[in-house]
């Protein structure tokens, strides 16, 4: 068989804007009746875009730095088309970390892949998004960190975002006025509109956000999902209440330029108002990952849950559509799709 792959050619540099010519597509002959033990083959189903996958071209964090001539990481759905294990079925749909390639062999062992056990669900791309690792992330940050309470004030930055559009819709769902951050007009409008938002400030347009916070949040800020840091952070913290909670879930703002960094100069406020910032790696609590996926179906069903996907069509769109994600344009999740499952009579 021949399978394509996404191979880094180079380092992106810390201040890179463009990310599309990093990248190169190559092909190789593969045979998938090769196999080691406790090993499989996954076939390549959808490729998660995420601002994450930026930081790994950059340094080790959970995962090995992906360098030149690796190819590239991505969370993924993929499904078992041979298995030298028990524990994976052929058929099988499973997620976890793939790469940007149509097939990959993976020892489970080495590399945590969940059987996703809804092989008929209407939509698997959700998989990598609302009922993957956006809503995992966007329900534990929220719930387990947040600890919300009906009639709080929550603020979200990146609200059209992949996670944040999940925890605007969380949040009201659960009970909470909802401040959505975003940057631009478009996506204020669905951050109020589709998502239910009580209100949205456009961080490109506001030349002053701790006065637009205080207008939008009288009674102060209960909860704050942070997925920028830095100056936006800053300004959140300049109106918390006494025991707000603070999830850090991300810092965007640093992404593409790593030693620009700005530091806070409201940390004190953490200190006057007893709060808690915690930052959020939703893998540990995996052993809750079944409770909170059958509850995030619910909400789906019921139409209270709102998501917005953007699929791309073939490996050989991947580049651009992590280009895509930093360029802000999107609204809701990106994800590549690579290949289709196969039929049960051809596995």
């Amino acid at each position: 068989m021949i399978n394509q792959k996404m191979i880094l050619t180079k380092t992106p540099g810390s201040k890179a804007k463009d990310l599309r010519g990093y990248f190169e597509l190559k092909e190789e002959k593969i045979d998938i009746n090769t196999l080691g033990e406790g090993e499989v083959w996954v076939k390549v189903l959808y490729a998660s875009v995420d601002p994450v996958n930026r930081v790994w071209l950059a340094a080790k964090t959970y995962i090995d730095q992906v360098k030149p001539g690796d190819v590239m990481k991505a969370f993924g759905l993929g499904q078992i088309v041979n298995s030298n294990n028990k524990k994976f079925k052929i058929g099988s749909i499973v997620g976890g970390i793939l790469e940007w390639q149509q097939y990959l062999k993976i020892n489970p062992a080495k590399t945590r892949l969940t059987i996703i056990p809804f092989n008929d669900y209407p939509n698997l791309s959700y998989f990598t998004s609302v009922l993957g690792i956006n809503g995992f992330t966007a329900y534990f940050g929220l719930k387990e960190i947040g600890k919300p309470k009906p009639g709080e004030t929550l603020v979200v930055s990146t609200a059209a975002g992949a996670t944040g559009s999940i925890v605007c819709s969380l949040g009201k769902i659960w009970g909470c006025r909802v401040i959505g951050i975003a940057g631009a007009d478009e996506k204020c409008e669905y951050v109020k509109k589709v998502l239910g938002a009580d209100e949205c400030i456009n961080y490109k347009t506001t030349k002053d956000m701790r006065a637009a916070l205080k207008k939008c949040c009288p009674k102060g800020i209960d909860v704050y999902f942070d997925n920028v840091g830095e100056e936006t952070l800053d300004a959140v913290l300049t109106e918390i209440n006494i025991g707000a909670r603070i999830i850090l879930c991300g810092a965007t703002s640093t992404y593409l330029d790593f030693h620009g960094a700005k530091g806070l100069s409201w940390v004190a406020a953490v200190i006057s108002k007893r709060a808690t910032m915690q930052g959020l790696n939703f893998g540990i609590y995996k052993d809750k990952f079944p409770d909170a996926l059958i509850e995030l179906m619910g909400y789906i069903d019921e139409g209270k849950l709102r998501y917005n996907e953007t699929i791309m069509n073939g490996l050989k769109e991947a580049p651009s559509a992590l280009q895509l994600l930093f360029d802000g344009k999107n609204i809701g999740k990106i994800v590549v799709k690579v290949g289709d499952p196969m039929e049960a009579s051809k596995l």
